[in-house]
């Protein structure tokens, strides 16, 4: 087994992650829909909960039965129903226009804008439900994390615990790293990968040195590795997570960016990616495949094994922040028309705090959706005959349901490095950005917005991926930027900002 990380989901899926409190650029709100009270939460005792789906969960009565018979055995009076929705975003529009919204749903900036709901109170304020119905819940988190995801002071979201900052920096193969005496540890910046580079370029034909993609994924450039807390990251703005003033800027428009495109330049001249870079899904395909050697991403603590090969590699970012983006990136809300939302937050506490409640909801049903392959480190497979293939309860997405580091593992080496452990200490001593809670308002710019997003998309990837002269490509980019309205949108989220700070935060 394999964990599906967000970012893995979403291209998969064909969808595209935005920054905090930003909405997909023409997709329906859910919050310009009404929701019935015919929705409403607790219906004859039954919670229905509504989360992000594939096909791999055709069992979710089966895994429901389970779980209600654990809810009993707690002396719980109520029962849930499962309901994995697929195309979540577009299918939870329709339901909310229907009167269709679950009790209890998956809800982010990304998915059903989190943001958009609460403002329209679809979603109910949990800010006494949680610690009264969701004691370990509530306590399992700082209260500045919880501040991350308050809208108008109040709280909408339960927030799913999972490593909340972003920790950029590099894997490569472990085999090529031992072959070429790579010392991956001496590593603190990209750059410092050129002779590595070089060395591939030379000597292994057939292994493309540096991964790239046609969206600008794997880019050397990230704000968090400078100390920025991307405020808006879908439309290239940030803060200094330090910043009492909170002085909004384009993450585009500075040195450290330029930095970055002449480094990302001179290794396209020098051929160490594919000169026409391939789309999303094919570069993630060929990556997977072990046809490239060092890839930018996410790297962790304990440096995950993503790939079906073994990797090493390096976290780059200096100072892991705590901010608005990672803490709100995967939330459970409970409708604003439930009956008997106490009964849903009940729910919630379970997945939250019950580790073999939360690991059916994960895994499903021991010996019929999974099984041990190593019990007295928590490493757990498919039962024998069974694949991700071919199961009929796989959701493969923990992140989704409650706290992460209460899953079983999927490989013996998490589990030796202790992965949950690791991730979780980075919450607790990562650095909170002064701006954690600030999510911005895009209504009074949405015109601005669209043509600003139309540019990046246009403009950014061919920056980043080093297609152009550095110097031009950087020059193009602002220019298109500032026609484009960045310099109105600037203006916006300065004003929200200061009136962030002036209420207190």
């Amino acid at each position: 087994m394999t964990v599906v990380s967000r970012r893995s989901f979403l291209s998969g899926s064909g969808k595209v992650a935005l920054g905090a409190g930003l909405a997909a650029v023409g997709v329906p709100s859910l919050a310009a829909c009404s929701s019935s009270p015919k929705s409403g939460a607790g219906s004859n005792g039954v919670v229905s909960y509504q989360f992000l789906g594939n096909p791999n969960e055709s069992d979710a009565t089966a895994v429901a039965d389970a779980l209600n018979a654990m809810l009993k055995a707690k002396g719980k009076t109520f029962t849930v129903s499962l309901q994995p929705v697929q195309n979540y975003t577009q299918a939870m529009t329709l339901k909310s226009s229907a009167g269709q919204l679950g009790d209890m749903f998956f809800t982010a900036p990304w998915a059903t804008d989190y943001y958009r709901l609460a403002a329209a109170k679809s979603l109910l304020p949990l800010d006494d439900l949680l610690p009264k119905h969701a004691p370990t819940l509530w306590g399992s988190m700082a209260k500045s994390t919880w501040d991350a995801v308050r809208v108008d002071g109040k709280i909408y979201g339960a927030i799913n615990q999972q490593r909340f900052p972003k920790l950029w920096g590099f894997v490569t193969q472990q085999k090529l790293a031992e072959k070429y005496h790579f010392d991956v540890a001496s590593i603190a910046h990209y750059e410092e990968l050129e002779p590595f580079l070089a060395t591939l370029k030379q000597r292994e034909h057939g292994i493309v040195p540096w991964a790239t993609d046609s969206v600008g994924n794997n880019t050397i450039f990230q704000p968090e590795l400078f100390g920025w807390d991307p405020v808006a990251s879908a439309y290239g703005l940030a803060v200094r997570y330090d910043d009492e003033n909170l002085h909004v800027f384009n993450m585009y428009d500075t040195p450290e960016f330029k930095a970055a495109a002449e480094v990302s330049r001179r290794w396209h001249e020098a051929g160490y990616a594919i000169s026409s870079p391939l789309s999303d899904a094919d570069a993630a395909a060929q990556n997977a495949g072990g046809k490239v050697a060092v890839i930018a991403g996410q790297t962790g603590p304990s440096n995950p094994q993503a790939f079906g090969f073994a990797t090493v590699g390096k976290v780059l970012v200096p100072t892991p922040l705590l901010n608005t983006d990672g803490a709100s990136a995967t939330l459970t809300g409970i409708n604003s028309h439930a009956s008997n939302p106490e009964n849903a937050v009940q729910f919630l506490e379970m997945l939250n705090s019950d580790k073999d409640f939360y690991n059916t909801i994960c895994f499903g049903i021991k010996g019929t959706h999974w099984a041990f392959t190593d019990e007295s480190l928590g490493v757990v497979g498919f039962p024998s005959g069974q694949s991700a293939g071919n199961s009929k309860w796989n959701p493969n997405s923990d992140w989704v349901f409650g706290n992460q580091f209460n899953a079983y593992y999927r490989s013996v080496y998490d589990a030796q490095h202790k992965r949950w452990e690791a991730e979780a200490q980075v919450n607790r001593t990562a650095a909170t950005s002064k701006a954690i809670g600030f999510a911005l308002d895009t209504t009074p710019i949405k015109t601005q917005i669209a043509t600003l997003s139309a540019a990046l998309g246009q403009y950014r990837p061919q920056v980043v991926n080093g297609l152009q002269d550095a110097g031009k490509g950087v020059s193009t980019l602002l220019k298109t930027l500032d026609n484009a309205g960045m310099q109105k949108v600037l203006a916006e989220a300065q004003k929200q900002l200061d009136a962030f700070k002036q209420n207190g935060h």
